[in-house]
């Protein structure tokens, strides 16, 4: 039972923390402390050794450890009670004397089972773990995981296919379909072909749609619409047919060629409404993965293409590669070449188990006898072509237990729904997942583990505008989706996603302790739920909720995380004060108006998310009590006039984005950019300028704020500024990502004008400028400028004269994308006889298009 181990682990630390604090209780209490410590400790080797109740031999097994995790919550609940801020010393001493004692009966008072004493006798012999240490793992190279490259092995041939039928001017090949068992790698072939230059180059416009099961036409026709730009222009939210309407006369209304994908499609009826919208004329072409043969030909498709399994050879290679990434050429051991090669043959040569088993292995040690118990137990499951899950179940047996709850969590989203990286963490966070030390940073912690399980291929990284280098959205392959959501509801979990549920079903809620109903039809919340050990409520896009009764959270006290994003709501009821252990709340793209005042006693909250709640005019003036708070994203808030000073005082933030100031005309009280000096733990910063000043004079980062950062954004948005980067940005130590987003009218940009020569950022990775069309010339780059700078993105910058003089000497830039800037100079640096030709004529990525 991961849950109740990740409870005792976080109970743990508590009462660690309690020790440390309270030394200067009496003996007597110090003793309990240490009693229930000792015997937390018991409990967690107890739930490592049994792997939990639904693998628990007897019943008596199960029913304990049942009990156990009711009580480490209710532990947990009651110690986290004693902290509260404002309580007295005293007054905290007592509580907590008065809590310790409670549960030092408790756990006395639970019954033991006759395993809970087998595991006391065997305490102290050898560890039988396949697993390598926690250190190991979280020690390993973060490059491995950051940039997963997509592998192809295997599948050249159906991609150069697929890309032949494409570019083809033949009418007969205009619908296109790929077809086969889930696991060979439809949706990764057509990503590679999607994403290729050659499509791009030939395709003005491509539209990638992610269908599933539970797709709703409202959202497909939304995202088509983002994609080619379509804009209502009437700031409400457009109905189906108008948006059916947009779509035809916008496709219709163009000449140039298009693409449209359909990945992931079960059934011909539910797209019909929806091909209409596209044009098929011209070269003009569909794109379509489906399991079904059936399914392709009632598409009307011209081209199926069958993906078949690899070829023994390949299978093998893929294995190789991910079992072995840090041997030479990928070879094992010797003493390992015989178990890795029966191992890899009872993937049966499907990528998605051969990738997923293997790189499972490379996590083990490499010990024969390890490798034997695997093989074992692949034995003891049936064959692929009868179920590939069972054989996925062992790759998720084999997880650490702190990874296994963030693994499971993800099908708390849809099938196939794109998940930002950055939110999944802040919310394992929130719910406790992730076991941070406290000289740790609990989200730099909690990347760790999601690297760690793109390392294992449990979940995947999707490339963000056709780049596989930026980070920002993962998904998870739909089989392993099947297989969370399956574990998951042995963990008390009600995950009913995209189901077109109009009402929560209530009578499913009780003794929940995690309810999704993301996607789905929801109007309003007039019952409150009966689940008191509810900890997580995901609600975003239910669009059509717009009111929640005044007594929805009075019985939810112990929610931990609350997303209410992509809904209707105008205000939040005041009984969501009664959320006391509230550490995240979502508001986004919602139509808030107002922030109640009571958020100020929420005084857990680590995250307040209410980006692009446009009608929101500011925050609650009691923020300044909100000392837990990490993470504040007010981005797109366009009508947010004030920004209480309060927010400057929110000392332990990590990431605060994206404060607009208007230096013409900021009302009294409210904050401004001299007050961020004291925030200096934050590690991403966006800020945007919208009046005209010199914005050296402005930023004060001498005292400190710089330090830390990681990512800084800054955006220029008046028409007329002259614009100077603060001249100490060197200071930024640790920064790097760093994206200047200039208005078309700025004139011009220096980075440090005084020590051109010396600008090093020492840890910069990622450089973009976008928007930036006035903008005429760098400075020269030193031989220290931007040594671990991997990534360098320009954008629309059409004046500019030519490459950075010194580009050359960036020895780790991998990538270079430079797109509709000064062509008539940038290139000639890159073409044959270009000052850059032999440098990056095979390591450079360059993108001429505009």
């Amino acid at each position: 039972m991961e849950e109740a181990t990740h409870l005792a682990e976080r109970l743990t630390s508590v009462l660690i923390a309690k020790i440390f604090q309270e030394m200067s209780l009496v003996s007597k209490l110090r003793e309990d402390l240490e009693l229930i410590y000792d015997e937390l400790e018991c409990i967690k080797g107890l739930l490592k050794d049994t792997g939990g109740p639904e693998r628990a031999n007897c019943s008596s097994t199960r029913i304990w450890l049942q009990k156990l995790e009711d009580f480490l919550n209710e532990a947990l609940d009651e110690l986290e009670d004693t902290s509260q801020p404002q309580s007295s010393n005293y007054i905290s001493r007592y509580l907590l004397g008065r809590k310790i004692r409670v549960l030092k009966k408790k756990i006395s008072n639970i019954p033991r089972s006759p395993k809970y004493f087998e595991f006391l006798e065997g305490r102290d012999a050898t560890p039988s773990s396949m697993l390598l240490s926690e250190n190991s793992l979280l020690n390993r190279e973060k490059a491995t995981a950051l940039i997963v490259e997509a592998t192809t092995v295997g599948m050249q041939r159906d991609i150069d296919k697929i890309t032949r039928l494409l570019v083809s001017t033949e009418s007969s090949h205009q619908i296109i379909a790929v077809t086969g068992m889930g696991g060979l790698g439809k949706t990764l072939l057509l990503q590679h072909v999607f994403n290729s230059q050659g499509i791009k180059g030939f395709f003005k416009i491509s539209i990638w749609v992610a269908v599933s099961q539970s797709f709703m036409e409202i959202q497909i026709l939304e995202h088509i619409a983002q994609q080619i730009e379509l804009h209502d222009g009437g700031g409400r939210q457009p109905t189906v047919e108008q948006l059916r309407h947009g779509i035809y006369s916008h496709l219709h209304g163009t000449e140039r060629p298009c693409l449209l994908v359909l990945d992931d499609v079960w059934d011909r009826h539910s797209l019909e409404k929806i091909m209409k919208c596209f044009p098929l004329r011209g070269n003009n072409k569909v794109m379509l993965s489906t399991r079904n043969q059936k399914v392709a030909e009632s598409m009307g498709a011209h081209s199926i293409h069958q993906m078949e399994l690899l070829s023994p050879e390949d299978s093998w290679m893929l294995f190789s590669i991910h079992a072995f990434p840090d041997c030479h050429n990928n070879d094992p051991p010797v003493e390992l070449k015989e178990l890795a090669l029966a191992i890899e043959r009872k993937c049966s040569r499907l990528p998605l188990a051969v990738k997923t088993v293997a790189a499972s292995m490379a996590s083990v040690q490499r010990l024969p006898n390890v490798w034997e118990s695997t093989l074992k137990a692949l034995d003891d499951v049936g064959t692929i072509q009868e179920d590939v899950l069972p054989i996925l179940k062992l790759s998720y047996d084999a997880l650490p237990n702190y990874l296994k709850p963030c693994f499971l969590f993800c099908s708390a989203y849809p099938e196939d729904a794109r998940m930002n990286c950055e939110y999944l963490v802040q919310v394992w966070v929130a719910q406790g997942f992730v076991n941070a030390k406290e000289t740790q940073d609990p989200y730099e912690l909690g990347f760790s583990y999601l690297n760690l399980l793109i390392d294992r291929c449990m979940i995947e990284f999707v490339p963000y505008d056709g780049n596989d280098y930026i980070i920002k959205y993962c998904k998870m392959h739909d089989l392993l989706h099947d297989l969370a959501l399956s574990e998951s509801q042995k963990q008390r979990c009600l995950f009913q996603t995209g189901t077109n549920l109009e009402k929560i079903p209530l009578e499913n809620c009780q003794g929940q302790r995690r309810i999704s109903l993301i996607k789905n039809k929801i109007a309003d919340l007039d019952k409150p739920i009966h689940s008191p050990r509810l900890l997580t409520l995901l609600l975003w896009n239910n669009l059509p909720l717009k009111s929640i009764c005044e007594q929805f959270f009075n019985r939810l006290k112990h929610l931990c995380v609350l997303d209410l994003s992509q809904t209707s709501i105008k205000s939040l009821p005041k009984s969501i004060a009664k959320l006391t252990h509230l550490r995240a709340l979502n508001l986004s793209r919602t139509y808030t108006k107002k922030l109640p005042r009571c958020l100020s006693g929420l005084l857990r909250l680590q995250l307040l998310d209410v980006s692009w709640c446009e009608e929101l005019t500011s925050l609650h003036s009691g923020i300044s009590n909100n000392q837990s708070l990490l993470h504040l994203n007010v981005t797109g808030c366009k009508n947010m006039v004030r920004f209480p000073v309060g927010t400057s005082n929110l000392f332990s933030l990590r990431i605060l984005g994206e404060v607009v100031f208007d230096l013409r005309g900021n009302p009294k009280n409210s904050l401004k950019l001299t007050h961020l000096k004291g925030l200096t733990l934050l590690q991403q910063l966006s800020v945007a300028i919208s009046s005209a000043v010199r914005a050296s004079k402005q930023y004060i980062w001498r005292d400190g704020i710089m330090e830390n950062m990681r990512n800084f954004f800054f955006d220029n948005r008046d028409q007329n500024s002259h614009v100077e980067l603060p001249e100490d940005m060197a200071v930024m130590k640790r920064l790097n990502n760093q994206c200047i987003d200039f208005t078309p009218e700025s004139e011009t940009i220096d980075f440090a004008p005084e020590s051109r020569n010396s600008v090093s950022f020492p840890n910069l990775e990622k450089l973009i400028i976008e928007e930036f069309s006035q903008l005429q010339k760098f400075p020269v780059l030193g031989d220290k400028a931007m040594p671990k700078l991997q990534y360098f993105r320009l954008v629309n910058c059409n004046q500019l004269e030519g490459l950075p003089q010194g580009l050359d000497l960036l020895n780790s830039l991998q990538v270079l994308q430079v797109i509709g800037c000064g062509e008539r100079y940038c290139f000639n640096d890159l073409k044959e006889n270009g000052c850059y030709c032999q440098k990056f004529r095979r390591d450079i990525q360059v993108i001429s298009r505009k």
